[in-house]
């Protein structure tokens, strides 16, 4: 179970002992994308849906392509930055859509992206875990934290 999946369980329980007998919750979270996602016509494909966004910067990260594929990963690379996109209102059910779209080599993960005007914002990032990093074409140091 990841973390907004405990947190999602921990609204419903609490609403149940404050009385509640039906609940429903929809988490607004905040991906950035880099890649396939990062283009607003795919993210609307896959999802269904149109989100607004914007193009802000992670710290601390490294975008490059997966050996023998056509699509990027991103990991840790202290001192890095990546272009991407960050899509707002998404909620828990749009991130189940973008779980299944992924495939097992990310890792989804919270990271600190920042705009070009100053505005920091949380976002889940799907990320190619360290221990996995060679299957990156990285030229960078890769140190294994984020932020």
């Amino acid at each position: 179970m990841n973390q907004y999946e405990k947190r999602n369980m921990k609204l419903q329980e609490l609403s149940r002992s404050a009385g509640c007998s039906h609940f429903t919750f929809w988490v607004s979270l905040t991906p950035f994308t880099c890649g396939t996602l990062e283009i607003p016509e795919v993210m609307e494909a896959v999802t269904g849906q149109v989100f607004a966004s914007r193009e802000p910067t992670p710290k601390d990260i490294v975008r490059d392509l997966i050996q023998d594929c056509v699509y990027p990963g991103m990991t840790p690379a202290k001192g890095e930055t990546t272009s991407g996109r960050l899509y707002e209102g998404v909620d828990s059910k749009t991130l189940h859509i973008l779980d299944e779209f992924e495939d097992e080599r990310y890792r989804r993960e919270l990271l600190t992206v920042q705009t070009q005007e100053g505005d920091r914002f949380e976002a889940f990032s799907y990320i190619i875990p360290f221990e996995q990093r060679g299957i990156l074409r990285v030229r960078h140091e890769i140190t294994g934290s984020i932020g």
